[in-house]
């Protein structure tokens, strides 16, 4: 697990690795690193079965820099991707192209995919997804449900949204693009974060995003690679980001996130979409106080059980069922 403080092109943040040990518990590591570093991901990036660290420098160079684990747990001096200057502090990685091999997708005035190769390079690939850079957003699946993995943008169109796709057809080709207008509520907060996950079990991913202005939105997939429909809002208590898993253990997607007022909150979903009244099942988490930015789903003891880390207010608290 990996954890990056607060900070910003001008103040450092500092960067921290968890190792799980047996008994579950984890141990935090030395300060791994300190920088203008905003995003962090890990993946198996050379191949060796190990999973390696990938840190999103934003110090005005706009690089990637990848850390290869090494097997005492260590890792090598990092190598680097440049990206575009004035890239987004936005990384996404997983095998877009079905190589096999890791790659890598970031923002800047559109989502921009590398590819990685056997040899550990990175080739630029540029997708047309034009309105990704103001909303700051993408999320990846496969949406046509060819096995090969696509990329969904969300960015303003004033007065709407828009929600671009980029189809993948493996090789290095984001060519098939489709955009749609929607509309969306605003709010202090309302740079949309997109997820994606099928909701209503038709085998088709769904695009669910929080979009601030106390609303969470679900947008149902009409077909494969389609949006044609209008979404469906439910009010909540000004959201940040929510996580889609089966938190319940009865086969259909819920949903997990915070609040200004409630550090955890749990929708159940209806398996059709719907979701259920938040209700807020960790009451014990009201101290330490504080806003919930962020929310993740696990498997912590490998049990099959749902485990909840949630991040507020400075505070990392991991959460088990009973």
């Amino acid at each position: 697990m990996v954890e990056v403080g607060s900070g910003s092109q001008f103040i450092p943040s500092k960067l921290y690795v968890y190792f799980q040990q047996a008994d579950g518990s984890y141990v935090r590591s030395s300060e791994f690193a300190q920088g203008p570093i905003l995003v962090a991901a890990t993946g198996d990036v050379n191949g060796d079965g190990r999973t390696d660290l990938l840190l999103h420098d934003f110090s005005g160079s706009s690089k990637v820099m990848i850390y290869l684990a090494r097997s005492d747990f260590t890792f090598d001096p990092p190598q680097s991707v440049q990206l575009l200057t004035g890239a987004f502090p936005a990384l996404w990685i997983g095998d877009f192209n079905g190589d096999g091999w890791t790659d890598l997708v970031t923002l800047h005035m559109d989502a921009t995919a590398f590819f990685g190769s056997r040899t550990g390079a990175f080739t630029r690939v540029m997708p047309t997804l034009p309105y990704a850079y103001q909303g700051r957003t993408v999320a990846v699946g496969d949406l046509d449900g060819d096995g090969v993995k696509d990329l969904l943008a969300i960015g303003p169109n004033s007065p709407s949204w828009t929600l671009s796709i980029a189809l993948g057809a493996g090789a290095a080709d984001y060519s098939n693009v489709a955009n749609w207008l929607k509309p969306m509520t605003s709010g202090w907060s309302s740079e949309p974060i997109a997820h994606l996950a099928d909701v209503n079990g038709d085998g088709r991913l769904d695009l669910l995003y929080v979009t601030g202005g106390r609303t969470f939105a679900t947008l149902l997939s009409t077909a494969p690679g389609k949006f044609d429909g209008d979404p469906t809002y439910s009010s909540m208590d000004a959201p940040f980001d929510y996580a889609f898993s089966d938190i319940d253990g009865d086969g259909r997607v819920d949903a997990v996130g915070g609040s200004f007022i409630s550090p955890v909150q749990i929708r159940r979903g209806d398996g059709a979409g719907g979701w259920s009244l938040p209700f807020y099942s960790l009451p014990a988490l009201a101290t330490p106080t504080g806003w919930t930015v962020k929310a993740l789903v696990g498997d912590k003891d490998g049990q099959g059980n749902a485990t909840l880390l949630v991040s507020n207010s400075g505070k990392l608290s991991v959460l088990t069922p009973r």
